[in-house]
């Protein structure tokens, strides 16, 4: 499931702008505090503009007016992406907007070379007030200070140009499961060097669920680790009790035990982590176990396990509020997909200590 915010804006046609908080696809765990403070410590990373950058913006068929921004580190340095780039909606667009602070990523974004990040854009509703049909994008990076860095780079909007109109909005973006999956799994084969990795995933067929596996692959792909195109075992729920029958299945098997056992959610590898206990295996040592989703119960299980998190809360605020708008017969019927930003958890079940993160003020 894919979900997001969204900002409202309210502009005359002429200066329509739309500001968008970039969010790392496959955010490496070492998250950092949003204080420039911070940020000048971790070198040698250097701010994200538009020379460090390749930027495309592509239509999304659903919901309709979206669109979608991508940016992609270039260099062969890590950037930060500082609170929000802006990005203007048209030629005669004279200044940005203010974007919502509530949108804003509670940490400075860290994307890594050849790493992308995305904006969700809502052009227009019937809401709106005036318009027009724009041609061109203009982009701005933002600096620690939120003044502009680098150039504005403009780019082509799709199908020969893009109604804007007030109701503009900007969804907050999202790593995708592939790239947090991908990112996970990389962090295994690199960081510890693991060469056997098995992917536990489930007969469920769901985009969600391809999405991870897929990013499995590809990091292992990445790497040069021989993977199969199906998963070491498919689970018929991703239950603990499922993940706990997982984990023996793999023990039983002849040969040496995998070196990392990667499973598609988080209860299934918590019931891992209690079989393996239960037959006197010690994880890292002797088998590094991972899961996804981030829920509670990762953190307060020994060892603590490496997931990757998304944003639970969020995820519930959005889907609370689709489902108002359809009781209420605001909503089209069909289906929605939102992005939110999510980041890989190195914790103590991979051999990693987990670092402090910045936290969402109440």
């Amino acid at each position: 499931m894919r979900i997001a915010t969204r900002i409202a804006t309210r502009a005359a046609a002429s200066s329509l702008v739309v500001a968008a908080a970039l969010a790392l696809v496959g955010l490496q765990a070492t998250e950092q505090p949003a204080s420039a403070a911070t940020a000048e410590k971790a070198a040698p990373v250097v701010t994200c503009t538009t020379a460090n950058t390749k930027l495309t913006v592509t239509e999304v068929s659903r919901p309709i007016n979206h669109l979608l921004l991508r940016a992609t580190n270039t260099g062969t340095k890590p950037c930060y992406a500082y609170i929000a780039p802006f990005l203007r909606a048209g030629a005669d667009a004279q200044a940005p907007l203010a974007w919502a602070e509530e949108t804003t990523p509670q940490a400075v974004v860290t994307l890594e070379p050849g790493k992308s990040a995305y904006a969700g854009i809502t052009t227009s509703s019937p809401e709106g007030e005036g318009g027009a049909k724009e041609k061109t994008l203009g982009v701005f990076f933002t600096d620690r200070n939120g003044g502009a860095a680098g150039k504005e780079k403009t780019l082509t909007l799709p199908g020969g140009g893009v109604f804007f109109n007030s109701a503009a909005t900007v969804t907050h973006i999202e790593a995708a499961n592939e790239d947090g999956q991908r990112q996970l799994t990389r962090h295994l084969l690199v960081d510890h060097g693991v060469s056997r990795p098995a992917y536990v995933g489930t007969i469920e067929e769901s985009p969600d669920v391809q999405a991870r596996f897929d990013g499995f692959r590809l990091a292992c792909r990445d790497v040069g680790v021989a993977t199969g195109d199906e998963p070491a075992l498919r689970l018929d729920r991703l239950t603990q009790e499922e993940g706990a029958r997982a984990a023996a299945r793999l023990c039983e098997r002849p040969g040496p035990l995998p070196g990392a056992l990667v499973f598609a959610n988080d209860q299934t590898a918590v019931g891992a982590l209690r079989e393996l206990e239960r037959r006197g295996l010690s994880v890292p040592e002797d088998v590094i176990v991972t899961g996804f989703d981030g829920i509670p119960l990762s953190r307060l299980v020994r060892p603590a396990l490496t997931t990757v998190r998304q944003p639970m809360v969020r995820m519930g605020e959005e889907a609370t509020e689709l489902l108002v708008r359809r009781l209420s017969g605001k909503g089209d019927g069909e289906p929605v997909s939102r992005m939110l930003p999510v980041t890989v958890a190195r914790r103590a079940s991979c051999g990693c200590e987990e670092k402090p993160l910045a936290v969402r003020p109440a």
